[in-house]
């Protein structure tokens, strides 16, 4: 139902990706708009009903039980439930086809849990950490003179930068120079430079004219980074307890709690629920822009503050509408001990999770979260302190070019 935006959004994207080259008018920039989403369409139709006929069952574990006793009908009629101490169960495997909307939604929800886990898992530890380190962070006000000294470090800094960009453009203009690793690795090290020295002209410019931000700004980040840090304890906590072990869960944690609260009020248990499920998405709309915008495909658009392109925005959105299916999976299976027997819970846990090949991908998928986690509160530590990063890859950089 959402497919008529998702093409509009796909040729907003490539109109605007042609928008600077020297096309003569505006509708030979709307037929390269057009032809590339109707080509992208395609591709995407042929692959999606491949996988479809490929793997478009789910394969449903289920126990099936027999016994040598006889039940008429009029004991099955008079009782609800019938305890048998000696029947014999077997497992077997119902396979049931999915219908095609259905299948995308897994097919979108099995791409989207990695984007979950790099952005989630990241995003719940480099939320609450950015928020307090913030004030560890705090700019002063810094004089005519130390502006003026802070503009010629910079203007060295540009100058390397740009004797570096120089012998990389040497080096991709070479046979073969930009399919060797090394080469990659440079210009990764390059951009990341770029980047630092962008980012910190852009902080000492702002403590010279505005003096730094207020502090009740710092002091509210460090209150908010406590409220995050509780809220994400909690979810870690509630995964090592409920999601740890998929058959036999620890204990129901944040499901108990939602219960009790809706013993008291029943408006709390949704309010709480929704207050986790939200936070979630605040991480992932963090880890996005602060970890995902570091990789090599996304950082081509990156998110800043009156600097953004059109098709940034347009990127991110497309990332966070895939992530945001699997997000809402993954909310149902943490939360299946308080909401159970939904209409959304039934396709997930019934059909998506079980789709063909991928029963097991769904079963431990969510380990990786813990991983992504860890990597995500160093991420932190070190974008923090500028002492363990700073100048380290522009450094490297200068060690393998001055070889050259």
């Amino acid at each position: 139902m959402n497919q008529p935006h998702q093409k509009d959004s796909l040729f907003l994207f490539h109109f605007f990706e042609k928008y600077f080259l020297p096309l003569r008018s505006v509708g030979a920039q709307c037929g390269i708009a057009f032809g590339s989403t109707f080509g992208i369409f395609i591709a995407w139709a042929i692959l999606i009903s491949v996988l479809y006929g490929l793997l478009g069952q789910a394969e449903i574990k289920v126990n099936t039980y027999s016994s040598q006793r006889f039940y008429s009908s009029l004991q099955l009629a008079a009782t609800q439930t019938i305890t048998c101490n000696e029947c014999v169960a077997w497992p077997r495997v119902i396979t049931i086809w999915m219908s095609f909307l259905v299948f995308m939604i897994a097919f979108i929800s099995i791409i989207g849990w990695f984007g979950l886990t790099i952005c989630g898992g990241c995003g719940l530890t480099a939320l609450p950490l950015d928020c307090c380190l913030a004030l560890c962070k705090k700019e002063r006000r810094i004089t005519f003179q130390e502006w003026t000294k802070e503009q010629q470090k910079f203007a060295k800094r540009a100058e390397k930068l740009i004797d570096m960009g120089e012998a990389l453009d040497k080096l991709r203009r070479e046979r073969g120079g930009l399919l060797k690793p090394k080469n990659i690795r440079l210009y990764r090290d390059f951009k990341n430079a770029v980047y630092l020295i962008q980012d910190d002209f852009n902080l000492v410019k702002r403590a010279y004219k505005k003096g730094g931000r207020s502090p009740w700004t710092y002091i509210f980040n460090f209150i908010l980074g406590g409220i995050f840090f509780i809220l994400s304890a909690a979810w870690f906590i509630h995964m090592i307890l409920w999601m740890s072990v998929p058959d036999t869960p620890i204990w129901p944690g944040l499901n108990f709690f939602f219960y009790v609260v809706d013993l008291a009020f029943p408006v709390f248990g949704a309010l709480g629920y929704a207050i986790f499920t939200f936070y979630l998405l605040l991480c992932v709309m963090y880890g996005s822009l602060t970890i995902m915008g570091r990789l090599p495909l996304i950082n081509i658009y990156p998110i800043k503050f009156r600097d953004t392109l059109v098709n940034a925005f347009i990127l991110h959105t497309w990332e966070l509408l895939v992530i945001s299916v699997t997000l809402i999976q993954f909310v149902c299976d943490a939360f299946s001990g308080y909401s159970n027997n939904t209409s959304i819970g039934v396709m997930f846990f019934v059909y998506v999770r079980n789709v063909r090949g991928f029963f097991w991908f769904f079963q431990y998928v969510h380990y990786a979260l813990y991983i992504s986690m860890f990597f995500g509160f160093w991420i932190s530590i070190i974008f923090s302190f500028p002492c363990l990063s700073k100048n380290k890859s522009q450094k490297r950089l200068e060690q393998i070019l001055a070889s050259k």
